[in-house]
């Protein structure tokens, strides 16, 4: 029971260090450091039943949620990237060079059958590196198709990414005033040659 009992308490203390910021985690670090506390790891009860199924269930759910953003952002930026004229223009090889280049691959699979599976699915790709991804997916697809159209147009003028102020817009005012600010910084940067959004 002895060794039982400490493979599950290592295998708690690895999940518990995957599953930092999960609201569930907090919960079951404050109970796994009572057990550690009170000295209870080996008493008949198993003081770590429960414990663990409610920290892989809430790292299921997020590495599943993760996966699910992920893949909502990648398709929408691969939409724009492939309803682009220069993208168009280029062959498969072509693409697949650009896209590898900038890291571009298809959604990650997940193996969230079991805990063990899970945990080695974190040790490849935790959630914070999941996150990472996810956010720098619209860049990589701008500079891709930045790349797409000096490929496919090489003796045009260098395209050049254009980068236009975020805000938030409450009101159709609002929307006037970015829509015509964008445009009058747009209409500045093409005459100095193509640019990319």
């Amino acid at each position: 029971r002895r060794s039982q009992r400490e493979d599950a308490w290592r295998r708690l203390q690895r999940a518990l260090r995957h599953a930092a910021g999960l609201p569930e985690a907090e919960n079951v670090r404050a109970e796994a450091n009572a057990v550690r506390e009170q000295r209870t790891l080996l008493d008949d009860r198993d003081p770590l039943s429960g414990l663990d199924t409610r920290l892989f269930d809430a790292l299921r759910d997020a590495l599943v949620a993760a996966q699910a953003t992920y893949k909502t952002t990648f398709e929408r930026e691969r939409e724009g990237l492939e309803a682009d004229d220069a993208w168009q223009d280029l062959d498969d090889a072509q693409r697949g060079l650009i896209l590898s280049q900038h890291g571009i691959e298809d959604v990650p699979a997940l193996s969230v059958s079991t805990p063990d599976a899970i945990l080695r699915t974190l040790d490849g790709m935790s959630l914070e590196t999941w996150r990472d991804r996810t956010a720098a997916l619209p860049t990589r697809f701008r500079d891709a198709m930045t790349d797409a159209a000096r490929e496919a147009e090489p003796e045009a003028p260098p395209v050049r990414p254009v980068r236009l102020r975020s805000a938030t817009l409450r009101s159709k005012e609002d929307v006037e005033a970015w829509l015509g600010e964008a445009r009058e910084r747009l209409l500045k940067e093409v005459e100095q040659g193509p640019v990319v959004l």
